[in-house]
């Protein structure tokens, strides 16, 4: 089924703060280990770190309970392995995709840079 992409209609500053938030999340790297999604498994140091890093996103960026997380990368695929019913059920988030465009966006005209990938 085909899904509508949302319009962006909140008023979102992006201040320098924000946007090192968000440059600061992309540098990190996840290295937990591959494991079976059935079993809880402690998030890596750099997850960690995003994750705390994404709180102070959402508080800048004055979201929703239900914004979160506050950003994802367009480029994310579906981690569930293939056959379970959370693959099934796996949608992206494409309010959370916009506002990552929109923050690469800033961080290119205020910087006249891309940020690295």
């Amino acid at each position: 089924m085909p899904v509508k992409r949302r319009v962006l209609k909140e008023r979102n500053v992006i201040t320098p703060e924000v946007l090192a938030i968000f440059a600061a999340m992309r540098r990190l790297k996840c290295k937990c280990p591959p494991h079976d999604w059935n079993e809880w498994v402690r998030p890596c140091a750099a997850c960690e770190r995003w994750w705390r890093l994404n709180d102070q996103l959402c508080d800048l960026l004055i979201l929703k309970p239900w914004q979160y997380p506050s950003i994802e990368d367009p480029r994310t695929r579906n981690p569930y392995p293939r056959g379970s019913r959370a693959h099934a059920e796996w949608t992206p988030d494409w309010e959370a995709r916009d506002r990552w465009q929109m923050l690469e966006q800033g961080a290119h005209e205020v910087y006249k840079v891309h940020l690295p990938r």
